[in-house]
């Protein structure tokens, strides 16, 4: 992917929004391409957080996995979206295990140089915590609705009962 490509592919990327073309340029100077085939896992939960990906083609899905019932995917996502939070974060570990769904491209920037890009540059911190928390907000309202589909019934349940 060229320089040119990779700017505007993260140009399009919702967590970089506000940042000017120069700041921009301080996540393409360091930015890596990469690719993953349909079905790889990008990484699983509880790996060490080394790297944020932001999607440019392509969907993955987020699962979290349990012993009793397996993994459930809990989100979906796609071009423009953000994978690895937990690095942004300075979070240890990923939350969550990633899997390609189809074909995925992303520009890929790993944890210490990403640090040291918002350590040296309080404003694009400052949008990239603002932004990344903004996708956070997202995924947890996607997180109650699927809450409440699974809890709901047995809520309604326990009520019916204690009327009786």
């Amino acid at each position: 992917m060229k320089t040119d490509t990779i700017t505007q592919s993260l140009r399009g990327h919702r967590v970089l929004a506000g940042l000017t073309d120069d700041r921009l340029g301080q996540f393409v100077a360091v930015a890596q391409p990469v690719e993953h085939p349909k079905g790889t896992v990008i990484f699983r939960e509880g790996d060490p957080a080394a790297f944020v990906l932001f999607i440019t083609d392509g969907n993955a899905a987020l699962e979290l996995c349990a012993p009793a019932v397996g993994c459930r995917r809990i989100l979906t996502a796609g071009p423009g979206e953000l994978l690895g939070w937990s690095a942004i974060l300075g979070q240890p570990a990923y939350t969550a295990t990633a899997r390609a769904l189809d074909d995925l491209r992303a520009v890929k920037i790993d944890t210490p140089t990403l640090q040291q890009i918002v350590a040296d540059d309080y404003q694009i911190g400052y949008e990239l915590m603002r932004n990344t928390a903004l996708t956070l907000a997202k995924r947890l309202r996607v997180a109650r609705l699927q809450a409440a589909d699974v809890f709901g019934k047995q809520v309604e349940e326990a009520e019916a009962t204690k009327a009786t």
